[in-house]
């Protein structure tokens, strides 16, 4: 089995989880936050794959991560050639800064020099679910408070 490649969608935000929490925000709430969001970067990590027979496609998935915390998950794509998609190839990489450890476990040896334009599809849908789990904190302290929050 190939090795997939993952970005994690984190409900990882300590003031927000803090403030949730003391107004009574429960752990499985958070989740549920989490989890909605993660299900929306199923669709749009879809959307934004490359087109190839499917596979890539057919391949994205979630997972959680109970190892690392609650209210966590991976967004996957399991095919061998799922990060040369997301990150690129020869001079075409492209690399976020805060991935750049991570996708250099992808690095080519240089035998071959091929030239793959980067598609990202991973790492903006986990993006956008970050941002919808931070957008739906906000909205569960305001609604409790009655206070806007920054």
């Amino acid at each position: 089995m190939a090795q997939k490649t993952f970005i994690e969608i984190s409900s990882n935000l300590p003031k927000f989880i803090r403030t949730f929490k003391n107004l009574g925000g429960t752990e499985e709430q958070l989740d549920d936050v989490a989890f909605a969001a993660a299900l929306e970067a199923i669709g749009d990590a879809i959307n934004l794959a490359p087109v190839d027979e499917g596979r890539l496609v057919q391949s994205i998935g979630l997972e959680p991560r109970p190892d690392i915390g609650n209210a966590v998950y991976s967004l996957t794509a399991s095919v061998k050639y799922a990060p040369y998609q997301e990150f690129g190839t020869g001079d075409l990489v492209e690399v976020p800064q805060e991935l750049t450890q991570y996708a250099r476990q992808f690095k080519g040896k240089g035998i071959r020099k091929v030239n793959i334009k980067a598609k990202p599809y991973l790492y903006p849908a986990a993006l956008r679910a970050q941002a919808k789990i931070l957008r739906d904190l906000k909205k569960f302290i305001e609604f409790t408070t009655g206070k806007k929050t920054d």
